[in-house]
């Protein structure tokens, strides 16, 4: 998608289970790759790193009420996976 539209995309993984010494890939350019630390989930995480991003449009990609919630109020509009799927058909 990022290709595609020319739109930038961060991904949050859960790292809270990879192990010490595993290297994490971090890319640049239309993606940017976080992890969450052992003392946070990477719901908080990804909240944190919308907390910090200018007030541009932004789109969280989600099917997980619970965070669909804590990031709509900040501005994020919010998307499934189906929906998200069918932009990359």
């Amino acid at each position: 998608l990022g290709r595609a539209r020319g739109a930038r995309a961060t991904i949050v993984f859960d790292g809270s289970e990879v192990p010490p010494g595993t290297v994490r890939r971090r890319r640049g350019g239309p993606v940017d790759v976080h992890y969450s630390t052992p003392d946070e989930t990477a719901d908080d995480h990804l909240v944190a790193v919308l907390e910090g991003f200018p007030p541009d449009p932004v789109v969280v990609v989600s099917d997980d009420r619970e965070l669909r919630a804590r990031v709509a109020p900040l501005g994020a509009t919010v998307a499934g996976t189906r929906q998200l799927l069918a932009l990359l058909r």
